[in-house]
């Protein structure tokens, strides 16, 4: 089968906006049913798509991963799933089923045909890995984790991010950039290097959630460069803060707003040439 058709390689373009820069990476919408956008969309099909034979003939044709009701994860996988013709299984935790029946992303992950498995008495994610960890031992399903599998096919999971750097300016004061799982932010490091992009501050802010310097720093590796980390718990991770970057555009509000939110109350934007990178938006799917 071809999968070549999904702008995995083409470049988003870069944005001003109230004089900040943008990398509009929530601008890679793949699909034409479902505004799922960004990053973590890209990286999943390329997942999938570099997997294929290997989930088709080894894992029974099955994808699973571990999610949040509240998280883009689920929705993303389950669609990406469909698009390679794989049965999908979300791992949810501490949910009833009430619950599950009245959010608007699980229903939407249903309707791509994925199933949901919410056995787990609570939604840590090392909780809901262990029940992952229980159900293959009787199947061998293809396990995506949180963010995307870095032991899948490395490279070019990492080279779809580090690639979108290309277009960014090479006089940059400050780049900022909101981390998840960690992954986006490590590739955006290589990228750096890659093509000898050499901001004179690059910060990446984290939203509640784990530390994810070591990830950052694995996935850098020989490309590594200086960058200032930051954990904001200013608001926590289930709580959305709308915020807009333009006249008319609204950012993520999981991630990008409440980074966004820091950079302007305590970084000077005014005076230094700054781009924030918007890694994605799921608020259209919320």
């Amino acid at each position: 089968m071809d999968f070549d058709g999904y702008g995995i390689d083409e470049l988003t373009p870069v944005e001003e906006h109230r004089g900040i820069l943008y990398k509009r990476d929530d601008l890679y919408v793949p699909f034409h049913d479902v505004p799922l956008s960004g990053g973590k969309v890209r990286q999943s099909l390329c997942l999938l798509r570099d997997n294929y034979e290997y989930i088709r003939d080894e894992c029974e044709g099955t994808v699973i991963t571990a999610t949040s009701v509240k998280s883009p994860q689920g929705i993303i996988v389950s669609r990406a799933a469909k698009e390679f013709g794989f049965r999908s299984i979300l791992v949810v935790g501490a949910t009833k089923e009430k619950t599950l029946s009245q959010n608007v992303m699980m229903n939407r992950a249903l309707s791509f045909g994925c199933e949901i498995d919410s056995e787990a008495k609570m939604g840590y994610e090392n909780v809901l890995m262990s029940r992952i960890d229980s159900i293959c031992k009787y199947h061998n399903y293809f396990v995506i984790k949180f963010g995307i599998n870095l032991y899948n096919n490395t490279r070019a999971i990492v080279d779809s991010i580090s690639n979108q750097v290309q277009n960014i300016p090479d006089d940059l004061d400050l780049l900022v950039v909101n981390i998840g799982s960690g992954i986006t932010f490590g590739g955006i490091l290589r990228g750096l290097t890659k093509y000898n992009k050499h901001p004179k501050k690059v910060i990446g802010i984290q939203i509640a959630g784990y530390d994810r310097r070591n990830t950052i720093n694995q996935i850098a590796g020989d490309y590594y460069c200086d960058y200032e980390y930051i954990q904001d718990k200013t608001y926590p991770y289930s709580r959305m803060l709308k915020v807009m970057f333009s006249d008319k555009e609204y950012l993520d509000p999981i991630y990008e707003s409440k980074a966004y939110n820091y950079m302007m109350k305590n970084l000077d934007t005014e005076n230094n040439k700054t781009l924030f990178w918007i890694v994605g938006n799921s608020m259209f799917v919320r």
